[in-house]
Order: structure tokens, then C-alpha cells, then sequence
């Protein structure tokens, strides 16, 4: 889980190299490819999108770049990069049960 006081939680769940995401704010639910570069480093290919209630633009097969920057005892903090974009975005992912 990924909190966001402005656009709510976005809920993560993995299962091999296949990740769902929903965004509680946005309604939208996604699933990606995921591909490790390393331990630290992955990719996150668009597959599927699964439920874009405000019609959101979004492409099929663009990939965005994930890199673990700190690992703590129950979450991590990540920097993801997107194509055309020059600013990364940071955040912290929680384990929940």
C-alpha cells in the first residue's frame, strides 16, 4: 500500500511477475508486467487496464522504471521514472496483511 493524503491509497498486489494496482482516489485498476533488473530495480510494463472510471489516457505497453532507494523493517521507499517525464517520483510502500 502506497498512502497519499491527496489522491488516497493505492493498494498493491503481486504475484510473480504480474502486479495489480488500485488507486482508491482514482478508481483506476491496473496490472503491469513487472521485470527485475537487479535486486534493487524493476520495470512496470502496462498490460491491462482493468477499471479507468474517468477515462484517464493511458497506453498500453509504456513501462516505467522502479528503484528501491531504502529498505525499512515494513515498508520501502521507491523512485519510480516515467518515460518522457524528467522528474522522479518518490515514495514509501507499505506491507499490509
Amino acid at each position: 500500500m502506497i498512502p497519499d493524503d491527496g489522491l488516497g491509497a493505492s493498494y498493491i498486489e503481486r504475484n510473480g511477475d504480474r502486479q495489480v494496482e488500485y488507486g482508491e482516489g482514482s478508481g483506476l485498476k491496473l496490472a503491469f508486467k513487472v521485470e527485475w533488473i537487479n535486486e534493487c530495480t524493476y520495470t512496470l510494463t502496462l498490460s491491462e487496464i482493468i477499471e479507468n472510471p474517468n477515462d484517464i489516457e493511458l497506453t498500453l505497453g509504456e513501462t516505467l522504471k522502479v528503484e528501491i532507494i531504502e529498505v525499512k523493517a515494513s515498508s520501502y521507499v521507491q523512485r519510480s521514472t516515467f518515460p518522457g517525464h524528467p522528474d522522479a517520483y518518490e515514495s514509501e510502500m507499505f506491507q499490509t496483511d
